[in-house]
């Protein structure tokens, strides 16, 4: 039986009301100290650029629950998250990105990524998007449409 509880339940970030000000780059130094992520919020973010980036003690990221209607920015947004084993992308709206390019570079520890089910008919940039993904042995990302980019 496993003692660590902290590995076993996850950290929530929790944000509510978020000022329109409010963007991933500032967003970042809440999760310095976190393993294990869920977020949940509204609507306002508009820009998740670089949220998680090099954040390299988190293993496990759920966003399944998190209101992107209004991002337009993801790039960078895992970037360097090299302990990153799991990731949660269900749910994710794409709908209105733009940008993601490096956006799990040198995620290094991830082995699987299911991208199927994300809007990027609007993603004009996704340029090194994989790169260093040195353990990634799953993917799928068979519904991308890339004709914007």
């Amino acid at each position: 039986m496993n003692n660590n509880y902290h590995d076993l339940i996850p950290d929530v970030i929790f944000v509510n009301n978020v000022p329109k000000n409010m963007t991933g780059k500032k967003l970042y130094n809440l999760t310095e100290q976190i393993n294990n992520i869920i977020m949940i919020w509204n609507s306002q973010i508009t820009d998740c650029a670089c949220m998680f980036y090099r954040s390299s003690n988190i293993t496990y990221i759920d966003l399944s629950d998190f209101d992107s209607s209004q991002v337009t920015r993801m790039q960078y947004m895992f970037s360097g998250c090299t302990s990153l084993t799991s990731l949660n992308l269900n749910n994710l709206n794409t709908s209105k990105v733009t940008r993601m390019h490096y956006m799990f570079y040198k995620c290094s520890s991830l082995t699987s990524l299911n991208l199927n089910n994300l809007n990027r008919s609007k993603v004009e940039l996704v340029s090194d998007m994989f790169k260093e993904c040195s353990s990634l042995t799953y993917l799928d990302i068979s519904n991308l449409d890339i004709s914007k980019t």
